[in-house]
């Protein structure tokens, strides 16, 4: 009897042990307890024999799903807001938000679940929609204060030129991070965002300084910006010999001049070069409103007044 009675026992123990093996293990991660409306959850799973590999690659999974969630967000709201348009530069303002965000997150939430038999790790990464708006407005007004300490650089009667150039500056700054692009506020007495017309502005500037009998302009471009400065000074030198040269030539032909047409052309090529070296003051470069990423477009702004004076003076 009492031999049955302990074989009853040793099954019934061995029934419990088989049962509890087979009690799934807890999920850590209720989804009601983080409504959509209220927060963003990014999710990461990863199969790796590593449990370390696994925990760090499933995390790193967690906060891209949730950063692609926002970037989301932001570049709908940017996309209503700006006035930019075109595939470029809509794939620059995406490839901005891929770089920053992951470096900007505060107050992330991770839920680790437990590490499977099948080598499974699953992460969440958990981020209030309060806190991260939080957080926008305090990056937002960051970079608004910095554009402003730029722009604080106008004054009514700057000169096109030199104006363009804070306004490029000012524009560089906005552009440089994805946070720029969603500014708000007043300039020249227009409410908005700021990069659009920060930017209709300079086009103003840009159209007037084209338009007008003041400058001279060298226009050059290159993959870098020292190659493209350097191709718009040649472009100018090449203009004022041309010009120089028609002078010159008429009156050489009226004096029966024994220097010859070619001799004429190489010193007038010398002396241009002599004095835009010797008169780097004059010689203004701007960011040509056509530069991209990969092309950087220059222009070469010279006021006609000065340097004709300089010509005349030293000749």
């Amino acid at each position: 009897m009492r031999a049955k009675i302990g074989l009853c026992i040793s099954i019934l123990l061995i029934t419990l042990s088989a049962a509890s093996c087979r009690t799934p293990v807890a999920i850590l991660f209720d989804r009601a307890l983080y409504p959509a409306e209220e927060y963003y959850v990014g999710t990461g799973i990863t199969k790796n024999v590593d449990k370390g590999l696994a925990l760090e690659t499933a995390k790193m999974k967690a906060i891209t799903d949730l950063a692609s969630q926002i970037q989301t967000t932001v570049f709908s709201t940017r996309t209503a807001s700006s006035s930019d348009d075109g595939v470029k530069q809509s794939s620059i303002f995406e490839e901005l938000i891929e770089e920053t965000l992951h470096q900007e997150f505060e107050n992330v939430l991770y839920i680790e679940e437990a590490y499977t038999r099948k080598k499974e790790q699953t992460t969440y990464a958990i981020l209030s929609r309060v806190d991260w708006e939080i957080q926008k407005a305090r990056r937002i007004l960051r970079e608004k204060e910095r554009v402003q300490s730029v722009l604080s650089s106008r004054f009514p009667d700057m000169s096109p030129v030199q104006e363009i150039k804070v306004l490029s500056k000012a524009i560089a700054s906005l552009q440089s991070t994805f946070w720029g692009s969603l500014i708000e506020g007043i300039f020249d007495d227009k409410m908005g965002y700021l990069l659009p017309l920060i930017q209709a502005r300079r086009d103003q500037l840009y159209s007037r300084v084209f338009n007008s009998k003041q400058y001279y302009i060298g226009e050059g471009s290159g993959p870098s910006r020292i190659q493209a400065e350097e191709s718009a000074l040649q472009n100018f030198r090449n203009i004022q010999i041309d010009k120089m040269y028609k002078e010159y030539e008429n009156l050489r032909v009226r004096l029966s001049s024994p220097m010859t047409s070619l001799e004429l052309k190489k010193k007038i090529e010398e002396y241009i070069t002599f004095s835009t070296t010797q008169n780097t003051n004059l010689l203004e470069f701007l960011d040509g409103p056509d530069s991209t990423q990969t092309l950087s477009n220059v222009l070469l702004i010279v006021q006609k007044s000065v340097w004709d004076e300089l010509i005349t003076n030293e000749i």
